[in-house]
């Protein structure tokens, strides 16, 4: 792909701006088409949201709307948006989707022979939905290494590394999709009254620092040592500065994030120490963790698993998790210092 900075303007089409890309690239058209695709599936199911409780009420007749039940349905239809976009699209060889690992991680076919494999969290947050939360869709792309018909292990166990592509869809006031293919992250927000996603950042930079972090404190009594003291110093007043950092989580990863993009800080998901001889990760690595630590160092910032950079892991099954700690530059270095007691 060519540099997205270089080819966006404010108040263009997702659409206009891939096929202008197409055009620079004198490419086929396909990765283009799985683009294209991704954010047909981001509409929809930004339409049925919309509907909040009203969703399938022809279905339920008068009776009271269940929150937890609408929940499961609009996440079942998320699911299933992406999976009728993407059944035997002639660009993609296999869907893989985090929703399906329950049933040991289904492939869902595209067409023989198709270039790309694609990884999507249809609705992360769902149990959000509950209350009215914000939550979004994950998806990251990857060229197939394999020539035959359908694709292997080698294909789907890509490290983060090898993402072609790599975004988010943000259900929220507005719709936002935030992607990079390789070349600095772009934003483009869906005007309903056209059913388009328009330009409306370009070129985004997390900061270098922010004052923000993002955790569950609920579980602070399960967390490693170093977490903890690494959290107290946060809330410690910075004598450079003058102010304290505030803590923001939402329960959602992708509203979470989307901040850190914007305002900098730092997002911890750690790891499950109940059993210290053998720490349980609770992010899923293909689903979740690659596509955000895409986005993330895109955008110039850095992602980890607390030993290791994010988008080196090489996953070892596909519903491989770990911890995720992503962010600004700044709080995500200082993480590691305290990880390794330099702090």
């Amino acid at each position: 792909m060519v540099d997205s900075s270089k080819t966006t303007a404010q108040g263009i089409t997702l659409a206009q701006h891939i096929s202008h890309q197409q055009v620079l690239l004198r490419a086929t058209g396909e990765f283009s088409a799985v683009l294209t695709q991704i954010s047909l599936a981001g509409k929809a199911i930004a339409r049925a949201l919309k509907k909040g409780g009203l969703f399938d009420r022809e279905e339920i007749g008068t009776r009271p709307v269940d929150p937890v039940s609408e929940a499961r349905r609009i996440d079942n239809y998320a699911k299933e948006t992406f999976v009728k976009i993407f059944t035997k699209s002639p660009w993609i060889t296999t869907l893989m989707l985090s929703e399906d690992l329950e049933n040991g991680g289904k492939l869902r076919e595209g067409a023989n022979g198709g270039k790309y494999v694609v990884f999507v969290d249809a609705l992360d947050g769902a149990p959000n939905l509950t209350v009215n939360g914000i939550v979004g869709s994950i998806f990251g792309v990857y060229r197939r290494l394999s020539s035959g018909e359908t694709a292997t292990s080698k294909d789907l166990l890509q490290k983060g590394l090898e993402q072609v592509a790599a975004g988010y869809i943000m259900y929220g006031p507005s719709t936002i999709l935030v992607y990079s293919a390789g070349y600095g992250v772009n934003a483009y927000t869906l005007d309903t009254g056209i059913g388009e996603f328009m330009a409306t950042q370009q070129n985004i930079h997390i900061p270098e620092r922010g004052l923000t972090y993002s955790c569950n404190e609920a579980n602070c009594h399960e967390w490693h040592e170093h977490l903890r003291r690494y959290i107290d110093h946060l809330r410690k007043r910075d004598p450079k500065s003058d102010k304290y950092y505030s803590s923001r989580y939402s329960g959602s990863l992708i509203p979470d994030f989307h901040r850190t993009v914007f305002e900098g800080g730092i997002y911890i998901c750690p790891a499950d120490m109940r059993n210290p001889e053998r720490p349980q990760g609770k992010r899923l690595l293909m689903y979740e963790c690659n596509p955000l630590a895409f986005v993330a160092e895109q955008a110039g910032g850095k992602c980890t698993t607390g030993t290791e950079r994010m988008l080196k892991v090489q996953p070892s099954e596909l519903g491989h998790r770990t911890q995720l700690v992503i962010g600004s530059p700044y709080e995500v270095l200082l993480y590691e210092d305290f990880l390794q007691g330099k702090r």
